[in-house]
């Protein structure tokens, strides 16, 4: 359990590091397309939460990772 958790932490790294790559950001969705909802939804809502902007906009909406945000949006508390 502690590696999901690294390896979602170093996800949310990259992809926030990638944001403006498609390419990658491909590549880094390869990873998370194997990974139950539940961590999806600890990484997209991190990005959500913990980046600004901008690279919400660029990896939510504009990205490959746009597909899994509006699989994991039910699972999302409203503040």
């Amino acid at each position: 359990l502690g590696f999901i958790y690294s390896l979602c932490s170093a996800l949310i790294q990259k992809i926030s590091e990638y944001s403006d790559n498609n390419e990658a950001l491909g590549n880094l969705k390869a990873v998370v397309d194997d990974l139950s909802t539940e961590y999806k939804v600890i990484i997209l809502k991190s990005i959500a939460q913990h980046f600004g902007n901008r690279v919400q906009r660029k990896v939510i909406m504009d990205s490959p990772f746009h597909d899994h945000w509006t699989e994991v949006q039910p699972y999302l508390k409203r503040d």
